[in-house]
């Protein structure tokens, strides 16, 4: 009975020995699986923090860039605003200055009032001048053949004392601008007499040098072709320059003479200058600028 009762008790431990074998096994392989969840859950977490913490320090890069960039707006703002106070007070100096301008601009004001009513007189005055002018061009054109022919027959004069003598004419193949107290040296083509008779007349600059003390006839035509009024001064010059003459066309396809009787020391210069300025300037053909030699002194 004993022995049964033993036996019976042995194969009962073993069973719950089996059991319990069998449950510590599945608890250890549970055990297991929990610890590599955790090892991969720590790797994730690491990762995580590494990325967090890389993040982290590339913020704090930025906001202590933005800092120092801050900062030195900052440094500019403050030098700025120096700079706005000092123009600030530039400004009111000015604005003082422009209140005593207005002052005498006010002046000037009551100033040009009573120019401009000068001025519209003179205006009124020019344009009966103008006028006048006109009619006198038209008279002087009536004569221009006469003069010619006279200066021709001067030109062809046996005179014992006639030793000098020059005539140009314009050079027509080109329109261009010109400047007023511009010397003219369109009138560069020797016309009528031999070359060698035109020996100080430079058509280069257009300047003619007296060569001897004497009395001189200058005789300028102009045929003009342009569409406006144009005008030459004849000057002389020994010391100072002088006006000698002029020759002055009032309209389109006009021509005017003009004869001067002048006396001329040794190396007296002799020119021709525009009046004013003058677009595309065109003359015609008969325009001509001479002078001879009447009697040597």
């Amino acid at each position: 009975m004993l022995n049964d009762k033993i036996e019976t008790v042995t194969k009962c431990l073993q069973k719950k020995i089996k059991s319990l074998q069998k449950r510590n096994t599945e608890q250890e392989k549970f055990i297991q699986e929990m610890l590599k969840n955790q090892t991969i859950s720590e790797n994730k977490t690491n990762a995580k923090l590494d990325e967090f913490l890389t993040e982290l320090h590339e913020v704090n890069e930025f906001i202590k860039y933005q800092t120092e960039s801050l900062s030195q707006k900052v440094e500019k703002c403050e030098d700025n605003n120096e700079t706005i106070l000092n123009n600030q007070e530039q400004i009111e100096n000015k604005y003082n200055t422009l209140h005593d301008v207005s002052k005498d601009l006010e002046k000037l004001k009551k100033d040009f009032t009573d120019v401009s009513q000068m001025e519209s007189s003179n205006k009124l005055n020019l344009e009966k001048f103008q006028n006048k002018f006109t009619d006198i061009d038209s008279k002087v054109a009536t004569f221009s053949g006469d003069l010619d022919t006279i200066f021709q027959d001067i030109m062809t004069l046996k005179y014992p004392k006639l030793a000098e003598s020059f005539c140009v004419d314009w050079d027509d193949s080109i329109e261009s601008d010109v400047k007023s107290e511009e010397i003219v040296t369109r009138f560069n083509r020797f016309y009528n007499l031999d070359d060698s008779q035109q020996l100080h007349f430079d058509t280069q600059t257009g300047v003619y040098t007296a060569p001897c003390d004497g009395l001189y006839l200058i005789c300028l035509m102009i045929e003009n072709l342009s569409d406006y009024q144009v005008q030459f001064n004849v000057f002389s010059k020994y010391d100072e320059e002088f006006l000698s003459g002029i020759c002055h066309v009032a309209q389109k396809n006009i021509t005017t003479s003009t004869v001067i009787p002048i006396t001329l020391k040794t190396g007296t210069t002799l020119y021709l200058k525009y009046e004013e300025d003058y677009n595309n300037l065109s003359l015609g053909p008969n325009s001509t600028f001479a002078c001879v030699l009447i009697q040597k002194r």
